[in-house]
């Protein structure tokens, strides 16, 4: 099981915060998904595998502010709020770029139909 102490850290590290207790939850459940995602014979707590991690958190934890920062409240009630979306796009590229450099730790969930023959009737 890789250590969520570690990621948790590198996850505060990413998104400016000072106190994870909050986001426990959140850390712990990317930390299950990708220690089941590793390939049988890794060690979780591999360096990219935990900074993987730990961006993966980020990411979402970037997702969940974005939608709670859809509606702004004023004084005649609400409006809708225009969104920064530039700290997602950030949070999704450096998701991108842990999870190519732990690409050859994990196991490859892709599918793709490399030759399908043509059935004769």
């Amino acid at each position: 099981m890789m250590n969520a102490a570690d990621v948790m850290a590198l996850f505060l590290l990413y998104a400016g915060l000072s106190d994870g207790q909050k986001w426990i939850p959140l850390v712990d459940t990317v930390c299950k998904e990708i220690s089941a995602d590793c390939k049988p014979d890794v060690d979780c707590n591999d360096p990219r595998l935990i900074h993987y991690a730990a961006a993966l958190a980020h990411l979402r934890y970037r997702t969940l502010c974005m939608a709670q920062g859809e509606r702004a409240h004023t004084y005649a009630g609400t409006a809708t709020a225009e969104i920064d979306t530039a700290p997602q796009r950030m949070a999704l590229e450096l998701v991108e770029t842990y999870r190519k450099a732990a690409a050859g730790l994990l196991t490859d969930r892709q599918f793709a139909f490399a030759n399908i023959p043509e059935l004769e009737s």
